[in-house]
């Protein structure tokens, strides 16, 4: 995955995560605060805070788009019966996520998810195009298949 190593332990399961590339990160405003203590220098906290939806593009982006994307479509190589029960896997985990976590912000991104709503996708052609930094990239939406699929288990 692009920028991401996930560590499993003995028994195979995720157990730390090793992150690259963090120039594009981010701060939401629940942990502007946050940064203002740790008394960083005023352009560089300007750069890293944004507003909720700028924080939702670049997890939505990075999350799903850049690293869930990829993995089900490395996995299912061609194989849409394959690939399409992923997503339903994936459908199945963001639902018991809201179950488990109800949290207001993160239930309505999820549930936009569930309901359809495209993911956003850096318009990378474009902004090379146009010779821009990556902070100034464009976005588009992204259709995806959670909105339709059905959630039943992978075919073996």
């Amino acid at each position: 995955m692009q920028n991401t190593i996930v560590g499993v332990d003995a028994s195979g399961a995720p157990s730390h995560i090793v992150l690259r590339d963090l120039e594009l990160t981010r701060l939401a405003p629940k942990a502007h605060a946050l940064a203002r203590a740790i008394d960083l220098a005023p352009l560089t906290l300007e750069q890293l805070c944004c507003s909720d939806q700028k924080a939702w593009t670049r997890i939505g982006y990075c999350l799903f788009v850049n690293n869930l994307c990829e993995v089900i479509c490395t996995i299912a190589a061609g194989n849409h019966t394959l690939c399409l029960a992923l997503w339903g896997v994936l459908r199945n985990t963001l639902q018991s996520y809201l179950k488990q976590f109800p949290n207001p912000e993160a239930n309505r991104r999820i549930r936009g998810l569930l309901a359809g709503e495209p993911l956003p996708a850096k318009g990378n052609l474009l902004t090379r195009f146009l010779r821009q930094a990556d902070r100034h990239a464009s976005y588009l939406p992204l259709y995806h298949p959670l909105g339709v699929v059905n959630g039943a288990p992978v075919p073996q």
